[in-house]
């Protein structure tokens, strides 16, 4: 009887120890939506200061052909800017993604050890005893 309370007592202590790191997980998941959401909203300015240098630029032009051309630079160059910082922005948030979901695996399988295996091996030994 004493030997099914200690293990209870584990597996209760157990239980908390993957309650504990699936909470640490979580706020480590929050953090890294955090910091995606900073990255977009840092990519986005950089768009607004592109559009708005391209805009000066443009403006400066003294000519109707060098205005043109000009314009279609920095139209481009803003462009790739934009289409790199989007690149660079998805993948960042699937890296962090991919990170947490091997994370967050790897919690569940700690949690289901934790609280299985203390478990099975209690059943075994129940079993034993009600073999004897």
């Amino acid at each position: 009887m004493a030997e099914a309370k200690v293990n209870k007592e584990e597996i209760k202590e157990g239980y908390h120890a993957a309650q504990a790191i699936l909470e640490m997980i979580m706020r480590k998941e929050e953090e890294i939506r955090r910091r995606v959401k900073e990255a977009q909203e840092e990519a986005s300015r950089r768009v607004e200061e592109a559009k708005l240098d391209a805009a000066v630029l443009k403006r400066e032009a003294v000519s109707a052909e060098l205005k043109q051309e000009m314009r279609e630079k920095e139209l481009a160059k803003a462009k790739k800017e934009v289409e790199r910082l989007i690149s660079e922005a998805k993948s960042r948030a699937e890296e962090i993604r991919s990170m947490g979901e091997e994370q967050l695996n790897d919690a569940v399988q700690m949690i289901l050890e934790g609280i299985l295996t203390p478990v099975q091996k209690e059943e075994k030994e129940l079993a034993g005893e009600a073999l004897k």
